[in-house]
């Protein structure tokens, strides 16, 4: 049974290791974008620290 193709499969790695891997079943039939959900995380918390300092 293929179940590979049912599903959101991802291997994360720096330096040449894996760190990470992962398997979602059923897929979210959409592209995951690791970076942009960094950027807006990184985003989140910059307003989040601005918003702090006005108080």
């Amino acid at each position: 049974m293929d179940i590979i193709t049912h599903g959101d499969f991802c291997i994360t790695s720096d330096d040449n290791n894996t760190h990470y891997i992962s398997f979602r079943m059923p897929s979210l039939h959409k592209e995951i974008d690791f970076v942009e959900q960094f950027n807006k995380m990184i985003k989140s918390k910059q307003k989040n620290h601005i918003d702090q300092n006005r108080i």
